[in-house]
């Protein structure tokens, strides 16, 4: 699914529950990660879920609302506010 700056303020107003992955094709922890977040993205289907290639220009505006410094990130957004989980380890926790 696509996501972009406006996209993102909808689904905050409606309190669309939604994972956002920032990641990189580059990135060998990225890469190492995708079969935790498809588990993570399965455990949680009523999430929108969302797959930013930081590579992207589109996807900047988004990397700068959530201050991602760090790949790979995952940023959840639910009814109570957003969580911001970066790098393997912290993602990995959300299995646990």
């Amino acid at each position: 699914m696509y996501m972009n700056k406006q996209l993102l303020k909808e689904s905050i107003k409606r309190k669309k529950k939604s994972l956002l992955f920032f990641n990189a094709p580059w990135c060998p922890a990225c890469v190492e990660m995708r079969p935790i977040i498809e588990q993570i993205k399965n455990s949680k289907p009523d999430y929108a879920f969302y797959d930013l290639n930081t590579d992207d220009k589109n996807t900047k505006d988004l990397e700068d609302v959530f201050e991602v410094d760090y790949l790979p990130s995952l940023v959840v957004i639910s009814e109570t506010g957003y969580k911001e989980y970066s790098g393997a380890r912290q993602i990995k926790k959300l299995l646990q």
